[in-house]
């Protein structure tokens, strides 16, 4: 998050909770995203990535949903480890996820 200050930009990470979705089948076998994706200003534009990558995930769901293989994805980024697509859809249907949030008024 990019918090704007008089005439200054300051970083402050984004804090999520951690919250089980009501629409997850194995909550037991939920992925931890967040062990695996990192946002970082200086990386990539402050876009979410792989950690310890520069390869972006919306570069994981935008190849899944053309129709690209887990196993062709691996392939062609060999610095993606195995656990980096199920973050990456782990990540992508937090973020689906409707929710409400109350702003100080």
């Amino acid at each position: 998050m990019i918090a704007i200050t008089g005439m200054a930009l300051r970083y402050e990470p984004l804090r999520v909770e951690n919250v089980s979705s009501p629409y997850t089948l194995c909550p037991e076998r939920t992925m931890d995203w967040r062990e695996h994706i990192t946002v970082d200003p200086n990386v990539c534009h402050g876009k979410a990535c792989v950690k310890g990558t520069r390869i972006p995930v919306a570069v994981i769901l935008a190849n899944l949903a053309g129709g690209v293989s887990e196993e062709e994805l691996l392939k062609t980024y060999p610095a993606l480890g195995p656990d980096a697509i199920p973050a990456a859809l782990a990540y992508a249907a937090e973020l689906a996820e409707e929710r409400v949030v109350t702003l100080p008024v």
